[in-house]
């Protein structure tokens, strides 16, 4: 029998898991291009930065970071914590069912729970309040272990430190943690007198760590709440209104906009079902209780008070809704379990009938990202045979390639097409001159702006776009243009115009010079690869260095390759000299610093007496790699490489180097060291724009702690240094920040 109930557990967590991942969608809801960015930051860098408020939130990043960490920078590590969460719930649900009932009831929930539409949908997205359902849920079963556990065992208070220690992982992830509170009253109420002691270790447990937690704040940051202050002026308060209010239980039983059930018919089943049985209240409704308290608390907390009024937090958005998924997944196999005891025969039918609606309710939920996800990926794999173009495309494309990409380069290539006008996005198409373009497709369902996408409308192909590959997707509410990909080179057509126009060698090889000498960079190594398609042997040399420059000076690598082959035949010093540079800066700017440093290296031994210039300096120096280590947010890394040059015997490596060391001090938080290092480079080289830099660096770090400090730095640049770049950024923060008027001429 126990082999039997072993083998259906297995089954029916076999069935979530592999539903789950059949229906993956991956990345690219909402705000996940910030949530991305910043994990991928504390990734690379291996710190976080306390002003970002995203990397606050300790209970998310880590297990993201380390999900990252385990496989790659890959959809699948980025929403990986998620995908492994909503597969511990299955098994959460599992235990906390066992808790009120026997085994095969505990496996019908665990069975619900498996094929719950919304859960499917949000376990392969980035949901992160299913890592939060996890930490909630899981302290939940451990303090119910406790009070269950016998009387004087030294293990009830272990499962109840325990329990204690999730909340507090619930706690440094969300504020949304304190909907559990009334699961955890209502049970020590009803464990009053047996579980007073359990209660106090949890309780007291809980209140320990988040006092330490607040405690570290004040000391750290000044303020005992900063999380929630540094996340604040971002986030969006409305006061209460019907519609808010109704906005979750609206998700719940409506269809969504693409005509969907969210959560599937899981709320309308349990509602006619406690209308059928609700006489078995009492004994069944607990967890519709537990789910109703905690639905009304995510659609009706109050944030605090503005103007007399009590306001809360928007948007609402599906993607929170996880965090009740436990409950009524419970709440439903309770009122099924009635159902059951009452026909069984006739429940068994309609529960086998219910699972089947509901695997056919998660594809038909899932679709939508799986289809817009999929044509993206399959898009981004046709770019790969065009590693060096350009990319022009929208944001929501721009997001998934930049962040897949699988190197900076990729990253550098996109250049995007942002309008929601279409006259300026189609004057945009007509500006692109060379690359790839990626029109129309898909936008981001249910977030996504349906204006920005980069639709061709009614904008007429000119001949110099040529289709590359166009996408099969069927037209959609959130696809009005199949998905197309260009290849655009208005610098080939040129090209061939103006070499059509100089019949004689001699006549197009001056064309391919003066091109690069007036840096057409892009016309010129079209001309040039076209001359070297054709040239003679003996003709090659002079080609290959002036199509290796045009190729290396607009972003195309395979120019080192023809440089590399001009410079193994060159006989004349300047241009050996000037190969060998260019090569140096080319390697640098793809971030090979050991090649660029080679090629430093041998300029120094081909030419021992020449001056290298700043810029082989900087790479000789190591400076030229701590600044890409900044730019790319590895930033322990940067911040070691800048201390060391700082007693660097070149002057001006020094002083970039003190400049570089203190932007990374206040990029990572560390403040106290950054304005030691802020005052020591003022006081060698003076207020000069990298030190005004520094200034607002220092006021961008005060505004959630001291926002009144804050506004003191910026208005003494906006009237102390009225030139500079930095006086725009400081009316920009002056413009949003609160409290009284500034004094800097902000008129």
């Amino acid at each position: 029998m126990v082999s039997g109930q072993r083998f259906y557990w297995v089954l029916v967590f076999a069935l979530g898991v592999g539903l789950r991942l059949a229906l993956f969608s991956g990345y690219g809801l909402g705000d996940d291009p910030n949530f991305f960015r910043s994990y991928f930051s504390i990734l690379r860098s291996g710190s976080y930065n306390p002003a970002d408020h995203y990397q606050m939130r300790f209970g998310l990043w880590v297990p993201v970071v380390g999900s990252m960490r385990l496989l790659g920078v890959t959809e699948a590590g980025f929403v990986g914590a998620i995908t492994a969460c909503s597969i511990v719930n299955l098994v959460l649900v599992y235990l906390l069912a066992r808790q009120e009932w026997d085994r095969p009831w505990a496996l019908l929930a665990m069975g619900l729970a498996a094929v719950y539409p919304l859960e499917v949908l949000c376990s392969t997205l980035f949901a992160p309040d299913m890592i939060l359902a996890t930490y909630c849920f899981t302290a939940l079963w451990l303090y119910r272990k406790a009070l269950g556990a016998g009387e004087g065992g030294a293990s009830r208070m272990v499962w109840a430190a325990a329990s204690a220690l999730f909340l507090f992982f619930g706690f440094v992830s969300k504020p949304w943690v304190a909907l559990v509170g009334p699961l955890f009253a209502v049970e020590a109420v009803r464990h009053v007198n047996r579980g007073w002691g359990c209660t106090l270790v949890t309780g007291g447990g809980f209140a320990l760590l988040v006092a330490g937690y607040l405690g570290w704040q004040r000391v750290r940051f000044g303020d005992w709440l900063y999380h929630i202050s540094v996340e604040n002026p971002v986030s969006i308060f409305r006061p209460y209104s019907r519609e808010i209010l109704l906005d979750y239980p609206r998700m719940l039983f409506a269809r969504n906009e693409y005509g969907a059930y969210f959560a599937g018919h899981y709320p309308h089943a349990l509602v006619l079902l406690a209308v059928v049985f609700v006489r078995r209240a009492r004994a069944a409704g607990k967890w519709m209780a537990f789910f109703a308290i905690m639905l009304a608390g995510l659609a009706a907390l109050p944030a605090h008070r503005e103007k007399g009024q009590w306001v809360l937090l928007v948007p609402h958005i599906f993607r929170y809704l996880p965090l009740v998924s436990i409950p009524l997944c419970l709440a439903l196999a309770a009122y099924v379990r009635e159902g059951f005891l009452r026909h069984r025969g006739v429940g068994a039918a309609i529960t086998v009938g219910f699972v089947g609606l509901s695997i056919v309710q998660c594809v038909a939920l899932t679709a939508p990202t799986r289809d817009a996800f999929g044509e993206q990926r399959r898009a981004i794999a046709v770019l790969r045979d065009f590693p060096e173009a350009p990319v022009s495309c929208d944001d929501f494309f721009s997001f998934r390639f930049m962040s897949f990409a699988g190197s900076s380069q990729g990253a550098r290539r996109v250049r995007v097409v942002r309008a929601e006008d279409p006259v300026r996005r189609q004057a945009l198409f007509a500006a692109i001159k060379d690359g790839i373009v990626v029109t129309g497709g898909s936008w981001l369902p249910w977030y996504g702006c349906p204006r920005c996408t980069a639709n061709l409308g009614a904008f007429h192909v000119p001949a110099t776009w040529a289709l590359i590959r166009e996408f099969d997707g069927p037209l959609t509410g959130y696809r009005a243009e199949p998905q197309r990909l260009w290849r655009v080179s208005a610098a080939a057509a040129e090209a061939r115009a103006l070499l059509d126009e100089r019949p004689a060698p001699a006549a197009k090889r001056e064309l391919l010079r003066t091109l690069v000498e007036r840096r057409d960079d892009t016309v010129a190594a079209e001309v040039g690869e076209a001359l070297l398609r054709d040239a003679p042997v003996a003709e090659r040399g002079e080609l290959l260095r002036w199509t290796g420059l045009a190729l290396v000076h607009s972003g195309r690598w395979r120019g080192e390759r023809l440089l590399e082959e001009h410079l193994a035949t060159a006989t004349d010093p300047a241009e050996v000299r000037d190969d060998i540079i260019q090569l140096a800066l080319a390697a640098a700017a793809r971030a090979d610093f050991a090649k660029a440093r080679g090629w430093a290296a041998r300029l120094r031994e081909r030419f021992p007496g020449s001056p290298p210039g700043p810029q082989l300096t900087d790479i000789e120096s190591g400076l030229a790699e701590g600044v890409t280590m900044y730019h790319t947010g590895r930033l322990e890394d940067a911040r070691r490489r800048f201390a060391a040059l700082t007693e660097h015997q070149d002057p001006l490596t020094r002083r970039r180097a003190r400049y570089f060391l203190a932007l990374t001090l206040f990029r990572m938080g560390r403040l106290a060291e950054a304005l030691e290092q802020s005052d020591a480079y003022k006081a060698v080289y003076g207020e000069d724009v990298d030190w005004v830099e520094l200034h607002y660096r220092h006021a961008e770090d005060l505004i959630v702690r001291d926002p009144a400090a804050a506004r003191e730095i910026l208005d003494d640049i906006v009237s102390r240094f009225p030139t500079s770049f930095w006086v725009g950024e400081a009316r920009r923060r002056l413009d949003v920040l609160p409290g009284a008027e500034s004094t800097g001429g902000r008129s």
